[in-house]
């Protein structure tokens, strides 16, 4: 069908092909060759990478843990000269104990017994008394008991030439003392004001004990009177009376 002229043109490219086919081959096995070569390659690399941080690990771990053997013998070694120091340490102040507070019993025998709620007692039982003290000193009293819901103003108030003559009912003697004795305990309370709220108290004090020591009730019997008026007494009047000039100690003995 063919003539040898296209014979062997057909041939020529059939050799062609052929050779084509052979190019393409062994381009293919280049290629795998590479391919293999780079796979290779890249996992013996890859191998060696781990390897080396295996190895940088390892020799980390071995720092780390020659590190804190190193730490803790250090702190076993503070802690027995801890101990050492310790022991020979003379032994520290130890608190002092707090002051035990005084009973009543304890100052019933130290003779300190508190008189006061006695004498409030023994006030209580006076009806009425005559209070005879300068206008002055009258102020001071109603100004700290006018407070005490026990205290009354009595409604008249006799004054000459300064001096205040008044009635107090029992009740207020008991809120006078009361106050009084607050002021003058009263933490950093006024020097002055101190000094007159304990001698009024004093003064109060007295003339109640003086009643309860021996008491009246009913007529024939002469009032109850606190005076708080001292002068200087004549020449007679202080030879009779020199062993009433001792000084009050405390206003409740």
């Amino acid at each position: 069908m063919f003539g040898k002229d296209h014979s062997q043109q057909l041939q020529g490219i059939l050799e062609q092909l052929a050779a084509l086919r052979q190019q393409v081959e062994n381009q293919q096995r280049s290629i795998d060759r590479i391919d293999t070569a780079t796979m290779t390659a890249a996992r013996d690399h890859l191998n060696d990478t781990r390897e080396v941080v295996r190895r940088a690990l390892g020799e980390n771990r071995d720092v780390l843990i020659g590190q804190l053997a190193s730490i803790s013998g250090d702190l076993a070694t503070l802690r027995v000269n801890a101990q050492r120091y310790g022991e020979g340490r003379p032994p520290g102040p130890t608190a002092a104990a707090e002051p035990e507070q005084p009973t009543e019993t304890d100052q019933e025998a130290d003779g300190k017994e508190d008189k006061h709620p006695k004498l409030l007692l023994a006030a209580a039982g006076i009806s009425a008394a005559e209070l005879r003290v300068h206008r002055d000193t009258w102020a001071f009293l109603v100004e700290h008991a006018g407070r005490d819901p026990h205290f009354h103003i009595p409604g008249g108030v006799e004054e000459r030439d300064g001096i205040v003559k008044v009635q107090v009912s029992g009740p207020s003697l008991v809120a006078a003392l009361t106050s009084l004795r607050a002021v003058y305990e009263a933490d950093g309370a006024d020097p002055g004001t101190a000094a007159i709220a304990q001698h009024v108290y004093g003064r109060i004090a007295k003339t109640v004990k003086a009643v309860a020591k021996d008491p009246h009730s009913g007529t024939g019997v002469d009032p109850v009177a606190i005076v708080i008026d001292d002068r200087i007494r004549s020449t007679g009047e202080q030879a009779a009376n020199v062993n009433n000039d001792l000084p009050e100690r405390d206003p409740e003995d």
